[in-house]
């Protein structure tokens, strides 16, 4: 947390113009804190040795004492904000390719209409309607965050695998206990947090029986980072102290 207060706020001419003071956590004690939470959905179901350390999560939370609300927030479609992440991801991306490979989308795609035209394609209008409903996102997060301090999900559907560089990258799978997965859908528990902006800290919960860490995801409220990370502090306590998982080599 003293980091973030360092690499926080302005800096060059912003700084002459504003300051930013990052506020204090809602809480600090596990009994202190509002939890909500899911920790399994179809849009990346948990395998199941990563599922279990997760439920033995919330069942150590529930023993301490901690108010925990379950589900998404009312209202929230998380297939709904996943579409919204993927069209923003696919435009950024087209937006920050090499010219080469921009010529060769319009050339592609230049003529047609329809749902298949890439998001970096699309008219601006279509662009800011897909941004109105980001900011709407924040917004429903950010009245989800009256009721609850933190809001608790996986980060991944799986523990760490072996890299696949190979292309292209959504032609990738991943082998689970649980069959093949698609690569892209790494993507799913982290679209949330990354569309909206709100503060997400990861913390070390257990590992599976073959040795391998798993981390859960604790978003926060708008500009309040401190709450989560105050959270992952008081969940871990002196357990997330690093250590190697088999096969490690530095």
């Amino acid at each position: 947390m003293e980091a973030l207060k360092v690499v926080g706020g302005p800096s060059g001419w912003d700084a002459k113009a504003w300051k930013w003071e990052m506020p204090a956590p809602r809480a600090k004690s596990l009994k202190e804190f509002r939890v909500g939470y899911v920790i399994d959905d179809p849009i990346a179901p948990a395998t199941p040795e990563v599922k279990a350390v997760f439920e033995e999560t919330i069942e150590r939370l529930t023993r301490a004492g901690v108010k925990l609300q379950q589900g998404w927030p009312k209202g929230y479609s998380a297939s709904e904000l996943l579409a919204n992440y993927r069209f923003h991801l696919d435009a950024f991306f087209f937006s920050t390719a090499p010219p080469a490979e921009r010529e060769r989308m319009l050339k592609q795609f230049g003529n047609m209409n329809g749902g298949n035209v890439p998001a970096g394609l699309t008219p601006f209008s279509d662009w800011q309607q897909q941004n109105f409903r980001r900011l709407a996102f924040r917004a429903q997060w950010q009245a989800y965050f009256e009721q609850v301090d933190v809001f608790l999900s996986p980060v991944s559907f799986t523990a760490a695998f072996p890299h696949d560089h190979s292309g292209p990258q959504d032609k990738r799978t991943i082998a689970t206990s649980a069959g093949p997965r698609r690569y892209m859908d790494l993507l799913n528990w982290i679209a949330a947090p990354t569309l909206t902006g709100l503060p997400a800290t990861v913390a070390p919960v257990g590992r599976t029986p073959e040795g391998l860490p798993v981390g859960i995801q604790i978003m926060g409220p708008y500009w309040e980072d401190a709450t989560p990370i105050a959270f992952a502090e008081a969940l871990t306590g002196d357990e997330g102290e690093f250590t190697p998982p088999p096969g490690y080599t530095e």
